[in-house]
């Protein structure tokens, strides 16, 4: 403690001073490079959005949360900035490994989607194909937990997917601007 006090002691009067006025400055200088910290969305570039997505009502509602967490509104009509159509949602099986010991067995769940996105004032027209896998194991002797396990990698691969629409749109709006 004593070796402290005798550190404060030998600093030079106005060194507290120096350190405030040294960022102080820094501040000022980065704020005037034209630095600033901003949040950028889709909101930020489109406001409305027009749904199709028939086949997977899953992938619809994770649309829904991650547009209005953009800031987007979702509109039926022809007043939209942007039509979201999932064209293609198909899910595959593939088993990968089996434990006859066990009765375990795990399978990939490979989510496949086609998606078309129509810009309304550009008329351009981009198709997406999108596809993420999942793991799912299976024990023979408890069916509930399997379809749950199953069920739980489906949502995440409908998260994943859509992250990916939202972000592919982004970065498309972002080109354009």
């Amino acid at each position: 403690m004593s070796s402290r006090s005798a550190y404060l002691q030998k600093r030079p009067p106005g060194h507290s001073f120096v350190l405030v006025l040294a960022f102080v400055l820094c501040a000022l200088l980065v704020q005037s490079c034209g630095f600033y910290l901003r949040t950028d969305n889709l909101g930020t570039y489109i406001d409305s959005v027009s749904l199709k997505v028939v086949q997977a009502p899953q992938m619809r509602r994770e649309l829904v949360i991650a547009l209005d967490k953009n800031d987007v509104e979702i509109i039926d009509g022809e007043s939209y900035d942007v039509l979201i159509e999932v064209i293609d949602h198909e899910y595959r099986k593939n088993t990968s490994l089996v434990v006859p010991r066990r009765g375990l067995v795990e399978f990939e769940l490979t989510l496949h989607v086609g998606v078309r996105l129509e810009f309304q004032n550009s008329a351009e027209e981009v198709n997406l194909t999108l596809e993420q896998t999942g793991r799912v194991r299976v024990n023979s002797d408890k069916l509930l937990s399997t379809s749950a396990e199953e069920e739980k990698v489906r949502v995440e691969l409908n998260t994943r997917i859509v992250n990916a629409i939202i972000d592919s749109l982004y970065l498309r709006l972002r080109e354009q601007s």
